[in-house]
């Protein structure tokens, strides 16, 4: 049964360890429970790093997909496996397929999808397709992040190409002329991005105020939708610290909120 034709699947990744993968998959995933539709998310995560799976979600383990690596089907094999039984759930149901890719992993995801040639597969099914680099303002990661969007034209054309810009460690826009950061962004990012790349702006959480509910066990979802008492009791921070942290994931989310709606209608 092939999906209705604004059924989205967007993947995320980095090239590299603690970059927001994760957090802003959450928040799309948000923005979507937030308009009656609940997406399936895919993790593809090391046990050791990964939280439980919540529901809608399904965990591979980073672990098992490596040990594959001489096994019939090898790595893709076993990826292959959930990711498409999962594709046709979401293409029957018409709910978007989500993949928050592991970090790091940018030649298991280009062989995975060249392989397959999944964008043309989702394609079939009536999917369009987003695929999301994300980059944190460091000039490793910049090079980092346009080497995988070159690597994602290659291997999955009919995705549009996204490049999540996460201000985590500092704005792109105050980098010294001649400075590393600046020739990574200037000379090699930008121009990547002209090859029909778009931008999602993700600004930094003041006070790091996501990260103590975060520990926590607590969502996205759970943050902006429980009680201050219920906050209190799973964090054991103080009312008045729980409600400033609160105050400042609201901001944050207020602004990326609108990135992603932006993002997604640019894909119709």
């Amino acid at each position: 049964m092939t999906a209705q034709k604004s059924v989205v699947h967007v993947q995320v990744e980095a090239n590299g360890t603690f970059r927001g993968k994760s957090t802003l998959l959450n928040a799309i995933r948000y923005h979507h429970l937030m308009r009656g539709i609940d997406p399936r998310l895919i993790r593809i995560e090391s046990r050791e790093s990964a939280p439980a799976a919540a529901p809608g979600e399904i965990l591979i383990p980073l672990e098992r997909v490596l040990d594959a690596a001489d096994v019939h089907g090898g790595p893709t094999g076993v990826l292959v496996s959930t990711i498409s039984s999962a594709a046709e759930e979401c293409a029957k149901n018409g709910v978007p397929l989500l993949i928050d890719w592991a970090g790091g992993q940018s030649g298991l995801r280009g062989e995975f999808l060249a392989s397959t040639r999944f964008d043309q597969v989702l394609a079939d099914l009536g999917f369009r397709g987003l695929s999301v680099t994300l980059t944190t303002s460091s000039a490793d990661s910049m090079l980092q992040a346009a080497r995988s969007l070159d690597l994602t034209s290659k291997v999955a054309p009919r995705f549009r190409r996204v490049v999540g810009f996460n201000e985590r460690d500092g704005g792109f826009g105050e980098f010294l002329p001649g400075s590393p950061e600046s020739k990574a962004y200037r000379e090699v990012l930008l121009p990547e991005m002209l090859k029909s790349a778009s931008r999602l702006n993700i600004p930094r959480i003041r006070g790091q105020a996501l990260a103590p509910f975060v520990s926590a066990g607590l969502s996205l979802q759970d943050v902006l939708e429980k009680s201050t008492q219920e906050l209190v009791d799973a964090t054991g921070m103080p009312r008045m610290a729980v409600n400033a942290c609160v105050a400042n994931v609201a901001a944050w989310w207020t602004v990326v909120d609108a990135e992603i709606e932006e993002m997604l209608k640019a894909s119709e």
